[in-house]
């Protein structure tokens, strides 16, 4: 991007020069928008995917916490408080 103001830089708008640095800017700024847009996107999928894990993980500890809560009234309805 920096050629394509040193290219164009001192030239009258509407010039060859000046048209032609500007065309090459917009290309390159494109290209990194367009890069910038894919990375983006896959850092999207990976949050989307660690968001499943991390609410399967929630659930499975939520039904080990309820199992152990269970667990333990049992105990205390079968042993007699202590």
């Amino acid at each position: 991007m920096g050629d394509a103001l040193d290219w164009a830089a001192g030239t009258e708008p509407g010039s060859y020069r000046f048209e032609h640095g500007k065309r090459l800017f917009e290309q390159a700024s494109t290209h990194f928008n367009l890069g910038v847009s894919r990375e983006l996107a896959e850092a999207h999928h990976g949050l989307k995917d660690a968001t499943k894990k991390l609410s399967v993980a929630t659930a499975v500890l939520a039904a080990v916490t309820v199992a152990l809560a269970v667990a333990d009234v049992w105990k205390l309805v079968h042993q007699g408080a202590p």
